[in-house]
């Protein structure tokens, strides 16, 4: 299909880089025009299927590229809250809601009616995509944590509880059965469900940890997690330190394990390792170069699993420690045999901010990313389950970087009071994913895949989610 979108002057290069993501990326169509024109009206913006000669113009809202420039990236230029929700009566698609919030548009609008010839919808849909996708709130309120990350509780996506409304992809299915109902040729989804399953290896090994973190770690153990067994096995690695493959007393040392797991589900792990020794700070406390991640990463890509980078804590807003850090990982790769064309991988503490930590990651020459999720919640922190390129709000420009947002963590999981909860909610995440075909990502650190307890859930989660 042939596609002729027509927006007013004024920011150019944000209504260019969602039109080709919505377009050419989500939808995989090619043939895509994008003009200017003073002759449409600054409310809206045009879409003509030029190949579907008896199909009506769609007209939608245009409210987010229609603020001042004195008012862009400002409080202002918030969705108001708290949101109205449209109906979606008069369309026909495929729906997960029988409603969609409102972040742009009219709030008392319909979702579509004809008027002139024309199909109109009363939201700014593409405004609204762009919104989530460049994360645009979190420059607006500069709001962190103690660890220097956004404060996702501040967000409008927490505090409207959008954090389990796949907000982007409702607003696609929105777009296509508007287009539908237009008369366009439809849009055919070749997109299939994808779990997507990560181990950032924080800590390989029991034992090398400071005394004091390791002492209370086994009474957790032996209190809290009641596994005397692993009580020992700590101990005894402690006592007995090796580094080895072959080694079962350090149960941290599971790498076979999680391979094991994944192959039985026909599915790749990622590991993303830290390259910088900590020395038993919160960077951790191991050494990449030394001979056993050697044997470790070769027998990850051997079996056909993928080797990612975790970079340190100080890296979210430092090219030089994070350059650093991606070259010495990709040296060791390169010196194996490894194919190391193609690196990606999460941020240590999911430390990363606003457009900075992108900008550096595609700047290092990084092809994608999964930092995107948050410790107080689990759910669409950019509103998608799918892959998305990124956009610079500072510089207006897109980057070559990939997002592969994080949907579920462990560490978030295990703190839901109840193990029944704690599953209900992934597998309605999961749910979510599966009926868009999206991506379900999930991380799960192999120090949280330890007692029997973690294992059999573990095991259970992803016999659940595949």
């Amino acid at each position: 299909m042939k596609f002729r979108i027509i927006y007013p002057p004024k920011y150019e290069s944000e209504k260019q880089y969602i039109v080709d993501t919505i377009f050419r990326h989500f939808f995989k169509l090619e043939n895509i025009l994008l003009e200017f024109s003073e002759d449409v009206s600054k409310y809206e913006v045009h879409i003509i299927c030029e190949d579907c000669p008896s199909a009506k113009k769609v007209v939608l809202n245009n409210v987010l590229f229609n603020f001042d420039e004195s008012e862009w990236l400002t409080e202002v230029s918030l969705p108001i809250t708290p949101l109205k929700y449209i109906s979606l009566d008069g369309i026909t698609g495929n729906f997960l809601f029988n409603d969609a919030p409102i972040l742009y548009g009219k709030k008392s609008g319909t979702i579509a009616y004809e008027q002139d010839g024309d199909l109109r919808c009363d939201v700014d849909l593409f405004g609204g995509i762009f919104f989530l996708l460049t994360l645009y709130e979190e420059i607006v309120i500069r709001k962190y944590d103690e660890y220097g990350r956004f404060s996702n509780l501040e967000s409008i996506i927490c505090k409207e509880e959008l954090y389990f409304r796949p907000v982007v992809n409702e607003y696609l299915e929105i777009l296509k059965a508007l287009f539908a109902r237009a008369g366009f040729a439809s849009i055919s989804d070749k997109r299939q469900y994808q779990l997507i399953v990560s181990h950032d290896v924080d800590v390989p090994f029991s034992f090398n940890a400071r005394v004091f973190d390791f002492f209370r770690n086994i009474f957790a153990d032996l209190l809290l997690r009641k596994s005397f067994v692993i009580f020992i096995k700590k101990i005894a690695a402690r006592l007995l330190p090796v580094k080895s493959l072959k080694y079962k007393l350090d149960p941290y040392n599971n790498f076979r394990y999680l391979m094991m797991v994944s192959e039985k589900y026909s599915i790749r792990s990622q590991f993303n390792f830290i390259t910088v020794n900590g020395k038993g700070n919160i960077d951790g406390n191991y050494e990449i170069a030394e001979s056993y991640f050697g044997v470790l990463l070769k027998e990850i890509y051997e079996r056909g699993h993928v080797i990612g980078l975790h970079p340190s804590f100080e890296t979210f807003n430092n090219f030089d420690l994070l350059s650093g850090q991606y070259d010495k990982l990709k040296g060791i790769l390169d010196n194996l045999s490894i194919p190391s064309d193609y690196l990606g991988g999460r941020q240590h503490y999911l430390r990363w901010k606003n457009p900075e930590t992108w900008q550096i990651w595609n700047d290092v020459g990084l092809k994608y990313d999964s930092s995107l999720g948050s410790e107080y919640y689990m759910g669409f922190r950019c509103g998608t389950c799918f892959e998305f390129p990124v956009f610079n709000l500072i510089t207006k420009k897109p980057l070559e970087l990939i997002e592969f947002p994080l949907l579920v963590m462990d560490i978030c999981a295990f703190k839901l009071k109840s193990k029944e909860n704690m599953n209900n909610v992934i597998m309605e995440i999961n749910k979510i994913c599966r009926f868009y075909n999206g991506n379900m990502t999930l991380l799960f650190h192999n120090n949280y895949a330890v007692t029997d307890y973690q294992k059999k859930f573990y095991e259970q989660l992803i016999s659940k989610l595949i």
